[in-house]
C-alpha cells in the first residue's frame, strides 16, 4: 500500500482523487499521518467515512465530498485543514448535531 501513496506523490498534475476505503490500520493511512507525503495538485476530494486523512495531506484543497458521511475526527480535520475549501458536499448535517448533542437539546422529540 505504500507504493500507492508513492505513485500519488509522483503525479503532479493530479487534480482530483476519490477514495473510496482506508483502515486506520492500513499502511496508506499511517504514511498520510506520518506527514511525509503531500499532495499540492489535488484540489477535488471525494472520501468515506475514515479516509479523512488525506484533507492534511491535500494543502490546496478546493472541493470536499463526503460520500458516506462525516464523523466527529473528520469534522476537527476539516477544521484544522480546511481553510482554502469553497465546497463541502455530501455531510449529514443531522448525524453532526446528534453528535455534538445540538441536535436533542435543540430540537424536543
Amino acid at each position: 500500500m505504500a507504493r500507492f501513496v508513492d505513485c500519488l506523490v509522483r503525479l503532479p498534475n493530479l487534480e482530483t482523487l476519490e477514495v473510496l476505503k482506508v483502515s486506520s490500520q492500513d499502511l496508506i493511512s499511517k504514511a498520510l499521518w506520518s506527514g511525509r507525503c503531500t499532495f499540492p495538485s489535488i484540489r477535488v476530494l471525494r472520501i468515506t467515512q475514515g479516509c479523512h486523512c488525506f484533507i492534511t495531506n491535500c494543502p490546496n484543497l478546493e472541493d470536499l465530498t463526503f460520500t458516506t458521511g462525516l464523523d466527529t475526527s473528520a469534522l476537527a480535520t476539516v477544521r484544522a485543514h480546511g481553510e482554502r475549501l469553497k465546497r463541502i458536499a455530501g455531510v449529514n448535517i443531522y448525524y453532526l448535531l446528534e453528535i455534538d448533542g445540538e441536535f436533542s437539546n435543540n430540537h424536543p422529540a
